[in-house]
């Protein structure tokens, strides 16, 4: 269950009940390698909201610096129906994060983006050292959070 958070909401506003991580086979985890993917599922509780809603995931150093987000404003999300209960599930095919610790906040708003719900630090996950570079070495946090994918190329000038 998601920790306890201080927002007040309408009867019937979407609520965020749970977030699990899974690896890309689906296995439930709360670490991944440097260079792997991860799936993130919302689970959410409803009663009478209908309304179209973004689903948002911020990403956090364990320190709270936020490092990135994501949102189904990119792709839209359809009305829900007349349920109780809903999953929504982020696939994430390959973080390109440092070895570090992380957290994850969920956003919940409607098209007018006012918020129906927003959950801190809903889930945490470590980034597990790994020769992404298959060069024999791992890359340190002294070069930031992030590291990059890319190629040199070289000529003469």
């Amino acid at each position: 269950p998601c920790m306890e958070r201080n927002n007040t909401y309408r009867k019937g506003d979407i609520l965020v009940r749970s977030v699990q991580l899974r690896t890309m086979e689906g296995t439930e985890t709360s670490g991944i390698q440097m260079g792997k993917g991860l799936r993130i599922e919302v689970a959410m509780d409803q009663t009478s909201y209908t309304d179209p809603v973004d689903i948002g995931v911020i990403i956090k150093k364990a320190d709270q610096q936020v490092l990135a987000g994501i949102n189904t404003i990119m792709t839209g999300t359809p009305p829900f129906e007349k349920k109780n209960q809903y999953l929504a599930r982020l696939t994430l095919p390959e973080l390109h994060l440092l070895a570090d610790h992380y957290i994850l906040d969920i956003s919940i708003t409607n098209r007018s983006k006012k918020r129906v719900d927003y959950v801190d630090a809903a889930a945490k996950f470590e980034v597990i050292p790994a020769d992404v570079y298959g060069i024999g070495g791992i890359v340190n946090l002294s070069s930031g959070s992030f590291y990059l994918d890319g190629s040199w190329e070289f000529g003469t000038v």
